[in-house]
């Protein structure tokens, strides 16, 4: 039920079976819940227990607030939260990582950070993924300060940031034009390096019109087997019609149509902006 995502199917089954449900099969039917995001249903799933006069515990309670935070219904996600500590259960770092991304995915980054940074004062241990919940709070914030400061952070707790958590943080700093900061990242980022990365990095120098940068790393990308999509092609094209370099964005859009890479009209409008620049 839960692979299938069928929660009608597994409290239809539950209903008619002669064993009592436990904590353990409303947990699966919370998990089906999540996928499709039935988050009324979870929640219903979750008074059904307590009418069973069942002892919910972190992992049922979790369950409950993943399926809210799968729809970002953020405060749903705090109000079970809440109500978890006042029946003495205590958040792990799974329900506070849940809760984190349920504020991220509504667009509360700053009470997800708040989250992190209360859960850093309790002395709680901290996994990665709340670490990446945190970064990508950054990046929506624009804190990119602060996303390098947590990727410290994490080596400080023999925690190996993954791709993810550099992409964020370079995605931060790509935001708030500090490219320099974004490109030193990426040059420590070793083999997490991917597309996401290098295209947030060429996106902060196409804007400060840094054009031979972004042909540096256009040609550094193929280097690294990393491969460069039409977002990685239009930054550089908007670096350089910013910087009335049309030979450069003639040569792009050469190179784009070799390999059939479809540019899009944001691409093609950077590549006639630096053609129109040079009078082409």
């Amino acid at each position: 039920c839960v692979l299938g995502r069928r929660w009608e199917l597994g409290v239809l089954l539950m209903s008619r079976s002669r064993v009592s449900p436990d904590v353990v099969t409303f947990t699966s039917l919370m998990k089906s819940c999540v996928g499709s995001k039935q988050w009324t249903r979870a929640l219903a799933l979750l008074e059904e227990s307590d009418l069973r006069r069942m002892t919910p515990d972190v992992i049922l309670w979790s369950s409950a607030m993943n399926a809210c935070a799968s729809a970002a219904k953020w405060a749903w996600a705090l109000l079970l939260m809440s109500t978890m500590k006042s029946r003495s259960v205590h958040p792990n770092v799974v329900s506070i990582s849940v809760a984190m991304s349920a504020c991220a995915r509504g667009a509360q980054w700053h009470r997800s950070l708040h989250m992190f940074v209360r859960a850093r004062e309790q002395s709680q241990c901290i996994d990665e993924t709340a670490f990446g919940t945190a970064l990508h709070a950054c990046a929506a914030g624009s804190l990119w300060q602060h996303g390098i400061e947590l990727l410290l952070e994490m080596s400080q707790c023999n925690l190996s940031p993954g791709a993810a958590s550099y992409n964020a943080a370079i995605s931060a700093c790509s935001a708030c034009s500090q490219w320099v900061h974004a490109l030193w990242l990426l040059s420590h980022s070793g083999m997490n390096a991917d597309t996401i990365g290098h295209n947030a990095v060429l996106s902060a120098l196409g804007r400060a019109s840094h054009w031979s940068s972004c042909l540096w790393l256009l040609e550094l990308m193929s280097g690294r087997t990393v491969f460069p999509d039409v977002v990685s092609i239009g930054a550089a094209l908007t670096a350089c019609a910013i910087g009335f370099r049309w030979e450069s964005a003639s040569a792009l859009v050469n190179s784009a149509h070799q390999v059939s890479t479809d540019l899009g009209v944001v691409g093609y409008t950077s590549a006639m902006r630096a053609c129109e620049a040079g009078r082409q």
